[in-house]
């Protein structure tokens, strides 16, 4: 049985945890965090820890690492010493963070992702601010030509996963569907399926904009995203619809599935 501890909030660390304790059930898998306003999981069927209560383990398996403060990150490094697989979760290049961990005695590996999307992100973030202006028939701005990214949050766990099981001492992954959408794109399914029309989108300029991430590393993992854009965009609106207006929404969802 192997003793795993996810430290972190929200949305990337709800989902680990899910994701986690659901397939390996015979492991001791405990979230740390201070952000209780759960949205995907809940204190009754996982194990939750406020992060303060970090300060009383020992030891430790595994530990994934959401947050990417460096002095949290030495501290953790400091008390865990004898873990035997630490992986840290980066958002931004941070090449300071990387030669620390590579320094490291113990196993460590470190990844970047590319644009994540799924059930409870926070509503601040891109796909929710689109899916929810777009329920209410408000506007949304996009770039006409902005290309990214995008991977459906199980596709992502699993993608750590297979980085714990597989991944090579001290490398760096980049975490990615490899399929380079437009916003225009997603914007468009979001309005089919929610039976809107076009003149609710606003294109701002004809820049060419491009924030994607090549993933090659880890494919040779054998990893690759198992979720199609559409299906699980469908599966990401039916959440917020539900959310955000209860089960009375659900007609809406149904008519916009048969019409695809």
């Amino acid at each position: 049985m192997a003793k795993i501890f996810i430290i972190g909030n929200g949305f990337l660390g709800e989902h680990l945890c899910k994701y986690f304790t659901e397939k390996y059930p015979s492991d001791e898998i405990t979230y740390f965090t201070d952000d209780f306003n759960l949205k995907i999981i809940d204190v009754k069927n996982y194990k939750i820890s406020h992060v303060d209560a970090l300060s009383k383990e020992e030891c430790v398996d595994i530990l994934i690492n959401l947050n990417p403060t460096f002095e949290f990150i030495q501290m953790l490094v400091h008390q865990f010493q004898a873990v035997k697989h630490f992986h840290q979760v980066l958002i931004k290049k941070n090449k300071r963070i990387e030669a620390f961990l590579q320094s490291c005695d113990f196993t460590a590996t470190m990844s970047y992702s590319c644009q994540l999307y799924g059930p409870g992100q926070h509503e601040k973030e891109l796909l929710p601010v689109w899916i929810l202006r777009l329920l209410k028939n408000k506007t949304v701005e996009i770039k006409k030509n902005y290309e990214r990214n995008w991977l459906f949050i199980t596709d992502y766990c699993e993608a750590i996963d297979v980085i714990l099981q597989k991944g090579k001492n001290k490398e760096i992954y980049n975490i990615s569907s490899n399929v380079k959408v437009l916003d225009t794109e997603i914007v468009h399914g979001i309005i089919e399926m929610l039976n809107k029309t076009d003149n609710l989108i606003k294109i701002d300029d004809e820049r060419i904009y491009n924030q994607t991430l090549e993933g090659t590393n880890l494919i040779k993992l054998g990893w690759v995203a198992k979720h199609t854009l559409d299906n699980a965009l469908l599966l990401t609106i039916k959440w917020y619809l539900l959310d955000s207006f209860g089960e009375q929404i659900k007609s809406v969802i149904q008519l916009a599935s048969k019409k695809r």
